[in-house]
């Protein structure tokens, strides 16, 4: 009789069930530490989700902006670059006669409605950059005051622009006291003002206009900004104060602050009771007398050396369009100078990043009725909006959530993946990486909790979730796993 050979079963108790809630959702990504090191409510690469409440949501997307209807204000045969907000009121029919202006690839400037469908109109060929515009009370009408490129003119909503002669070459302007303060000249070293109540004249004298010099190492004047009762004089490498009460012969700059990495001067605005900007070391947060950082999560994943980085606030949230480093690709992207908006909510902390779209310029769109965060995209001849949700331009967005690595507190143990559970609604793929061997599964929910097996074996774990579903929402995954 031949003998029989077994081997014995593993002892039942040696293998062990763990089981790890992922994450919360609640820190969005991070690139300040490695991802072997990063708490799972962080993501080591995310975009196009919102996770608020903890949860994965589709983010808003990019719309056409229809004023008061639904044809999109565009300029056919046009490239959109810039886009600037006139407050008008029409004081024949008591009534608001918004306008915007636009500002084309092919340095021209159009004009047209802001509150119903119109025509553009041409207002001008004499930009040669991108101008700056203020809105500004002259004479009891309502103007917009553009320049750029050497050229400053005057916008009344009726007649042609009006040119503003012996005005400085202007990179920046504010209004402050009934003047115009601006950055500008050859070297950038001095601060212009018009004349007090008059923004069309610029001659310079003890009682008209004037400006001061700042000679010193900070760099050349790059923006002026009207920000609690003050001019605040941004130049490359800082920041100084200027106050301008009374008599120009009183005027008085002070120095408060200088900068380790450059200043860019597009991203630099008014953000409620602070002052937000972008240096090429980071974010940065101004009160008016002190600086500090902000959004360091965004260290290592801001690129603005690369892109062509601008920003604006609107309702709480400083909107910064710039270029991100990201680990995946994504659909269309190849050539943008921008890849990604940052929404930064400077009261909690949060970041959300909305990828796929080469921003060009931001404006903060205000009225009685409500506000607009008003966009212009490279290549489009629209003007755009943040709004809808789960698209740009009518193009489904593609939402990554991907969590850090995880050794779920067994370094030393190979582990195997048994199953996910989650709260789920819509549909998503969630992709299982381990080392070994991974797994991947389409999931369909329709708001409770699902569960789905999954096979996958490594000493390190790591999931993403990713999906095109508008509807989206995902909630407390949480993986099984198995170890001996």
């Amino acid at each position: 009789m031949s003998a029989v050979f077994y081997r014995k079963p593993p002892d039942i108790e040696s293998v062990r069930r763990s089981r790890l809630q992922l994450s919360d959702f609640s820190g969005g990504m991070s690139g300040r530490l490695h991802e072997n090191i990063l708490p799972q409510r962080y993501a080591s690469e995310s975009y196009n989700f919102e996770f608020k409440d903890g949860a994965l949501k589709a983010m808003r997307g990019i719309t056409a902006f229809c004023p008061g209807g639904d044809t999109p204000a565009s300029v056919t045969g046009e490239t959109v670059l810039r886009v600037y907000h006139y407050r008008r009121f029409d004081r024949d029919t008591m009534q608001p006669d918004d306008r915007l202006a636009v500002y084309t690839q092919s340095k021209k400037l159009y004009g047209m409605s802001a509150i119903a469908p119109s025509v553009p109109v041409l207002l001008s060929e004499e930009f040669e950059t991108p101008p700056r515009a203020v809105n500004y009370r002259l004479s009891g009408e309502d103007v917009l005051v553009l320049s750029g490129g050497g050229y400053t003119a005057v916008w009344d909503g009726k007649n042609a622009l009006e040119h503003v002669p012996g005005a400085p070459d202007i990179t920046s302007m504010c209004v402050h006291y009934e003047r115009i303060f601006a950055s500008g000249g050859g070297d950038r070293s001095a601060v212009w003002f018009s004349d007090d109540l008059d923004v069309t004249n610029w001659n310079v004298s003890l009682d008209e206009a004037g400006f001061l010099e700042l000679a010193d190492d900070g760099g050349g004047l790059v923006r002026v900004v009207h920000f609690l009762d003050y001019v605040y004089v941004f130049r490359s490498y800082g920041i100084a104060r200027l106050t301008a009460y009374a008599e120009q012969t009183q005027f008085a700059l002070t120095r408060l602050y200088t900068a380790t990495g450059r200043i860019y001067p597009d991203t630099i605005a008014v953000c409620g009771d602070r002052i937000m900007f972008l240096a090429a070391d980071g974010l940065y947060s101004f009160n008016g007398v002190t600086v500090s950082r902000a959004a360091k999560n965004l260290d290592g994943i801001l690129q603005p050396e690369s892109g062509n980085p601008c920003a604006c606030a609107h309702s709480g949230e400083y909107a910064l369009a710039a270029r991100l480093k990201f680990k995946t690709g994504y659909p269309g992207e190849e050539g943008a100078k921008n890849n990604a908006l940052v929404l930064y909510n400077p009261s909690d902390g949060r970041t959300e990043v909305l990828r796929g779209a080469d921003i060009s310029g931001l404006l903060a769109y205000l009225q009685e009725s409500g506000s607009e965060l008003l966009l212009s995209l490279r290549g489009k001849s629209k003007v755009y909006r943040l709004g809808g949700r789960g698209s740009i331009d009518g193009q489904q967005m593609h939402m990554l959530w991907r969590t850090p690595r995880t050794n779920l507190g067994r370094p030393d143990a190979v582990k195997s993946v048994k199953q996910l559970y989650m709260g789920l609604s819509g549909g998503c793929t969630v992709n299982v990486s381990g080392e070994v061997c991974g797994a991947k599964a389409q999931i369909q929910g329709s708001g409770g909790p699902v569960r789905r097996r999954l096979r996958a074996r490594g000493t390190e774990f790591w999931l993403e979730f990713c999906s095109t579903d508008p509807d989206i929402e995902i909630s407390r995954p949480e993986l099984v796993t198995e170890y001996i």
